[in-house]
């Protein structure tokens, strides 16, 4: 027999844990540092475009290295807010364990 939608447990969606923002957050940063070697290695490529003698070339190196830079960009401000989202989680299980634990030392004092 099913039971009735009252008898069943509602949950509401769960919010990430810290190992799930943890592991996102070191993602996204090895992320950035493979886009950060990239971009060093158009960089010398276009110092040596510009120093050749011919400058063939040197305006499809800035396209990339700009169209670089502006993922780099997105990426750095997805970190940020990965970051920051994974400091209010610890701060909230911080405050959390402190009101238990002054909870808990609440009921033992007479």
């Amino acid at each position: 027999m099913m039971a009735s939608i009252d008898e069943r447990e509602v949950t509401a969606p769960t919010s990430p844990t810290v190992d799930v923002l943890e592991r996102q957050l070191h993602r996204t940063c090895d992320q950035l540092e493979l886009i950060q070697d990239r971009i060093e290695l158009l960089s010398i490529r276009e110092k040596r475009c510009r120093e050749s003698a011919t400058s063939s070339g040197i305006q499809s190196v800035e396209i990339q290295l700009q169209s670089l830079r502006g993922v780099y960009n997105a990426f750095y401000k997805c970190a940020d807010r990965q970051a920051r989202k994974l400091q209010r989680k610890m701060n909230s299980r911080r405050q959390q364990r402190q009101s238990r634990e002054e909870a808990a030392d609440n009921v033992r004092s007479p």
